[in-house]
């Protein structure tokens, strides 16, 4: 995650990196062995580039990903976009959501620990 000033405010301070390094970004732990995921974001004051660099961390594990990116030709969408169930964006990732979950909970939740 290369942009790493944004992260600040999970930390409370602007120099978390020099306290928790790499360890505190996602890609750091991502293995083969991590489960499938579903990677969304906006298009407008997102995290999208870092949404898409993990699911291209992901997939070079051979980690199942699927991915809802908005496309700026659908319009603006900001943060927390999902939510606003009035929005058809927010219902094409709803539905994108139960996709994935239909799809993998079964891998998910039949694992071993």
């Amino acid at each position: 995650m290369k942009n790493i000033i944004k992260y600040w405010a999970y930390f409370g301070i602007k120099n978390w990196k020099d306290i928790y390094g790499d360890e505190a970004t996602p890609t750091y732990h991502a293995t083969k062995n991590y489960p499938p995921a579903f990677i969304t974001d906006s298009n407008t004051i997102s995290f999208e580039k870092d949404g898409k660099e993990f699911a291209d961390t992901l997939r070079k594990k051979q980690v199942a990903v699927d991915e809802y990116f908005i496309p700026l030709t659908e319009g603006r969408a900001g943060h927390e976009y999902q939510f606003k169930m009035n929005k058809p964006v927010a219902m094409e990732s709803f539905k994108k959501a139960l996709d994935f979950l239909k799809k993998n909970s079964n891998q998910v939740f039949s694992k071993k620990q």
